[in-house]
């Protein structure tokens, strides 16, 4: 129980608790996370380094923004996505265990740099600046058949992947 202040008086509140979200409520969420996606690469944008507020993000804050779209609340930066999710084997031209809404991280061995959203066979959607991407919101592949600058730049520097399996429902992560 809390005490808080109200035009001068105490007042007695229940403490907030986020309730807890499973892989499965998850999961069933996951199609409007990807329409969110869809949606917004469809609107003008660029890339903005720490953007959070559409339609100009950065990577991460793409991946933050599309999953807050349907109350699944993931950590700000690429490398505490990466920590946040469960590994899922990956490597370029293998996608066989990924599913349509799992992370794809890129960086050095030492670092992780980039987040991307798996939407199908391969392909990922991400927010990517100008030096290596396409200045905004753009879908490529892990591909080796994929021969765009963009995807053969990004696919060299795969980390692995990750599958989002728990989360608050509130602002408070576990």
């Amino acid at each position: 129980m809390a005490i808080e202040a109200l035009n001068g008086q105490a007042v007695a509140r229940a403490d907030w608790t986020p309730r807890r979200l499973d892989a499965a409520s998850i999961q069933e969420r996951l199609p409007l996370v990807l329409r969110w996606l869809k949606d917004a690469a469809e609107i003008p944008n660029t890339y903005l380094w720490g953007g959070t507020i559409g339609p100009d993000l950065d990577c991460s804050g793409l991946v933050q923004t599309a999953f807050a779209s349907q109350s699944i609340w993931l950590p700000r930066d690429a490398y505490q996505q990466e920590r946040f999710c469960s590994p899922v084997a990956v490597r370029p031209g293998n996608d066989q265990l990924l599913r349509p809404g799992d992370l794809l991280f890129f960086g050095t061995a030492q670092r992780c740099t980039h987040v991307a959203i798996h939407l199908e066979q391969g392909r990922y959607l991400h927010s990517s600046g100008q030096e290596h991407g396409r200045n905004g919101i753009g879908i490529e592949s892990i591909h080796p058949s994929d021969q765009h600058p963009v995807a053969c730049h990004y696919r060299s520097e795969l980390r692995g992947a990750g599958r989002v399996t728990r989360c608050h429902d509130g602002t408070t992560l576990p």
